[in-house]
Formats: structure tokens, sequence, C-alpha cells
């Protein structure tokens, strides 16, 4: 009925290291899963009823505008990302050569008809999102585009979050719900693909063994997302913009026949706006 999960080639088959560790491409064998084709995940997706309830880091008595606009958006398709990329990973085999790409499109006007500046987000509160979903396989020699229109994503979250009592998990969510900085190592459907025209100086600085500059551009991308810089992304609350730094690239290998690379990286992210200017360890996979 499936195949046997196996993300990465083994250690021996092309990696060049960058330091030495042993592969973190290598996964445990888990159990039997599906193959991803167009018939077998429509007819996964059609019983699927996604939806999330525990804690998470929006705001509350904030002004209105805050907890209402567009980055709660963005924040929120991420999450609905990572929660959906979850349960493909426990459902889909993946091959070595395949490079995914999930996105969450959230209905603009039904998520302003529920939350806006007469309306602001209240966490306790029972919320359902129309969204769109595609998941597409980036690989030429892969390729696949699956798109899902008039989906439903059931979301509340069950804390109520205060800016002078963030602890690690709280931001931990920050981090992979923000342009998905970190996220699953183990999961290839989970966020892995980063923008190309964006690093590609990094992947190249990779590839020549330049590391050292490559730590520096991941950084410097970064930190453009996180600090309030990007015309494309920014966090809801200045509270909690901050800088990361790329502590290590472990290794790199190419997709297989693809000129994308997939490398593993270990940060640092600092919240220096919060108490105590916390620290952050994370690691992620990128692919470029």
């Amino acid at each position: 009925m499936k195949k046997i999960l196996s993300v990465f080639a083994s250690i021996g088959l092309g990696l060049t290291p960058i330091t030495t560790v042993v592969s973190c491409f290598n996964k445990p064998e888990v159990k039997e899963k599906q193959e991803l084709t167009a018939e077998t995940f429509g007819e996964w997706m059609a019983n699927q009823n996604f939806g999330y309830e525990g804690d998470f880091y929006f705001l509350e008595n904030r002004d209105p505008k805050e907890q209402s606009n567009s980055s709660i958006r963005t924040i929120l398709g991420y999450k609905f990302e990572n929660i959906i990329a979850k349960e493909i990973y426990n459902n889909f085999s993946s091959k070595n050569d395949d490079v995914w790409y999930i996105y969450v499109n959230l209905d603009y006007d039904n998520f302003g008809e529920q939350i806006n500046d007469e309306n602001p987000f209240e966490s306790m509160k029972d919320y359902e999102f129309n969204y769109q979903l595609t998941i597409k396989n980036k690989n030429p020699n892969n390729k696949i585009e699956l798109k899902y229109e008039d989906q439903k994503f059931r979301f509340k979250q069950t804390n109520r979050a205060e800016i002078n009592n963030f602890n690690n998990e709280m931001l931990h969510h920050v981090l992979l719900n923000y342009d998905d900085f970190e996220n699953d190592i183990n999961n290839p459907f989970n966020c892995w693909l980063k923008n190309s025209y964006l690093l590609g100086d990094a992947k190249d600085e990779i590839i020549s063994g330049e590391t050292v500059r490559a730590k520096d551009s991941i950084s410097d991308y970064l930190n453009k997302t996180s600090t309030g810089h990007s015309t494309s992304f920014k966090l809801p609350y200045e509270e909690l913009y901050f800088t990361t730094i790329i502590d290590e690239i472990h290794q790199y290998e190419k997709v297989g026949e693809s000129d994308f690379i997939r490398f593993k990286i270990s940060a640092t992210s600092t919240f220096a706006e919060l108490k105590d200017k916390p620290e952050v360890k994370w690691e992620a996979i990128y692919i470029i």
C-alpha cells in the first residue's frame, strides 16, 4: 500500500562535507507510506479536517490594527502549512530528489470578516478560516502540482500570551511560524525550499567552499525579514523583532540531477527587545 520513507541518501552517496559531522540527512525508517500522486493525495485530502488548538504567541490588548493586520494572516498561513506538512509526512513517502513546496493562501475576505479593527484577534475563541492549498514537487524530473480550493482550517489559541512572559517554547513558535526560519529536519514537506533569487549568493558560496561568507549571506537574508526591513514580511509586534547568526553550515549535497542543493544549518536567534534578551538555538534544512 505504501512505501518506506527514506528522504535522504546515505552519507556515502555524494555528500560534500563542509564540517566533519555525521550526516544529518539520514533518518530512520518509520512506517509504510503512500506514494504521493494526484489520485492518492486527492483521496486523502477529501477526508481531512485540519485544525490547531493549543498554545500560540498572538497577543491581546494591543492596538486593534496590530491584531488585525496582514502579518497575522501571513503567520496563520505559515502555521497552517506546518500542520498540514506534518500530516502529509505521516501519510506519504518522499524520494531523495523530491523538492516539495507547500503554500497556504488564506482567503482575504473570509479572514477580514473574522479579524478586523472592530473585531481584533482573541485567544480562547474558535475560528474557522477558508484557504487554498497548493502542493508542488519543484524538481523538474519529478514535477507535480496540485491545488485544492475552498478548504477550511480550524484555529484556537488556548493561552493568553504576554509579551513579558515569553518562554523558550513560545519563541520557537515565533521562529517556526515566521517565514519558516526553523523547521523539522526530518520532514521533507516542511518548508525547506528557499528563494533562490534571494539566496543565490549563499548557494554559490556553499558550493565553492566559502563557508564564512555563506553564513553571513544567510544571516543577512534572515535578518532583513525579522527586523522589520522586509517589504514582504513583518512580525506583528516590534518587541518580537530578532536577529540571527548562522553558527554552522554542516554539509551540503546536490538534489538528484537537479540544480538544487540541500544543507543543514545551526543558528542562534536573539530577541533583543525582550526582557533579558533571550537567545534561542535552532536548526533547519534548507534547499536552494
